[in-house]
């Protein structure tokens, strides 16, 4: 649940190549306190869950980055979370590419052998 509000937050934060939520929730914006910023974020949480609210401890959460000024490394944070979640879970993405069509049945040995393939 947490992990969800993490990649999504991040992801409004740090669309490629534009850069304006990173300058409005930096250090160096002088135009908005730090608990100003982390209820900005909690807000855009909110609309994205349908006026939902975000649970408590994610909240906290982002009030203390707002707090040490580190509330725009947000979309680091949430790579870094994956990573290490993906090898706590040890799960790994992969995409499978072909030149040719494949059959639901070779998707699934081939999923099937992936699996078997994971270092333990």
């Amino acid at each position: 649940m947490h992990c969800h509000l993490v990649r999504t937050v991040a992801g409004l934060c740090c669309y490629r190549g534009r850069s304006h939520m990173q300058r409005l929730l930096g250090p160096w914006n002088p135009a908005l306190r730090g608990d100003q910023k982390a209820e900005l974020v909690a807000g855009l949480c909110r609309d994205l869950r349908g006026g939902a609210e975000a649970p408590e401890v994610f909240i906290t959460f982002l009030k203390m980055l707002a707090e040490f000024h580190r509330l725009h490394q947000l979309p680091g944070i949430a790579v870094l979370f994956e990573r290490l979640r993906a090898e706590a879970e040890s799960t790994l993405h992969a995409q499978l590419i072909s030149a040719a069509a494949i059959t639901d049945a070779q998707r699934k040995r081939r999923r099937q052998g992936a699996q078997n393939e994971v270092p333990a």
